[in-house]
């Protein structure tokens, strides 16, 4: 399924020092309270040659898939319906079987695999950088979320600011425990995601194992 927008969001701080790109389902709100960066929007061909420090949030994919399906059936479009088509999801077997969260997440990775990343926040976190004409390494500061906290202390006493940071996660935690565990004890399953996500993983493996 051929998409008709670019993935061109960014947020900058009030000093206009730092600017995140905005990868959906990665700790974006986070970063934007704790950077107060809520609200001021830019694209990014308008902010990317100003000098800012560029930061960018990698999340496992395996969670962030999870954290995606989780979010589709919660038919949101924040006002970017061309960007999530809830007119799609409603429609889908995954959508429907929704009360049978094993069920309709297999069903949800068949979706996708045979549609394509019909909705912004199934795509891969290698495209948000792609769109804007940039890679990882053109990144001044990475965090991961699985060690947000950790990454973001650094970064505090590296540009000496007093911000803190907390983790806001909307996701049912019951639906994520239940799901982490089927992918794990399913090795098929696994292998289809990886598959599918192919170049995150290698993104997100690369970043982890150089710390």
């Amino acid at each position: 399924m051929k998409r008709n927008y670019k993935l061109d969001g960014c947020f900058v701080d009030p000093t206009k020092k730092f600017v995140l790109i905005h990868i959906y389902k990665n700790a974006s709100i986070s970063m934007r309270n704790a950077l107060e960066m809520r609200g001021k929007y830019y694209e990014w061909d308008n902010i990317k040659d100003d000098g800012l420090i560029t930061l960018c949030v990698i999340r496992d994919p395996l969670k962030r898939i999870i954290s995606s399906y989780q979010y589709l059936l919660k038919l949101e479009d924040n006002g970017f319906l061309n960007k999530h088509p809830i007119y799609i999801t409603e429609k889908t077997e995954f959508f429907k079987f929704k009360n049978l969260p094993i069920e309709s997440f297999n069903m949800f990775l068949k979706y996708i695999e045979i549609n394509g990343f019909y909705d912004a926040v199934t795509l891969p976190q290698v495209d948000f950088l792609s769109d804007r004409g940039i890679t990882i390494e053109d990144i001044d500061e990475v965090f991961l979320v699985d060690r947000l906290s950790e990454d973001f202390e650094k970064f505090k006493i590296k540009y000496d600011i007093k911000s803190k940071i907390k983790h806001d996660n909307t996701s049912n935690h019951n639906i994520s425990k239940l799901l982490n565990s089927y992918i794990e004890n399913n090795p098929k399953i696994k292998k289809q995601i990886i598959n599918i996500y192919k170049n995150d993983f290698e993104m997100y493996d690369s970043l982890k194992k150089n710390g």
